[in-house]
């Protein structure tokens, strides 16, 4: 479904992006763009990602179990983000280092890289 979304922002074909061989813009292509669209126009607006019928249905209420979890990489851009005092438009990059490796590492790594080039080019 998501590569379907995907196809139907860009107005591109279902069958190009899922990489397909039928034609495009064949029979195929349009009911997976319509049936996206329905199952789209189906959701609860207030982003919880149900279907209405469901979200909106007052016998769940009993039923209907909440977790919560930290996504580190979330918590890590936001204080990445208030500590450089960026714009909420600015690009950035996100890498996770492999296991073993901090940030300090990865920091002094590229210290080390990058003083190895000055001396390099001041012989």
């Amino acid at each position: 479904m998501t590569a379907v979304r995907f196809a139907n922002r860009r107005n591109l074909p279902p069958s190009r992006v899922l990489g397909l061989s039928w034609p495009e813009w064949g029979e195929t292509d349009v009911a997976l763009g319509l049936a996206a669209e329905d199952v789209d126009a189906d959701r609860c607006g207030c982003g919880c990602g149900f279907p209405r019928s469901v979200a909106h249905d007052p016998s769940i209420r009993d039923r209907v179990v909440v977790d919560a979890e930290r996504c580190m990489v979330r918590a890590e851009v936001e204080a990445f983000r208030k500590r450089q005092d960026l714009d909420p438009d600015m690009v950035i990059r996100i890498e996770i280092l492999p296991e073993g490796q901090t940030r300090a590492d990865s920091e002094r790594s590229a210290y080390e890289v990058l003083k190895a080039r000055m001396l390099g080019a001041s012989a």
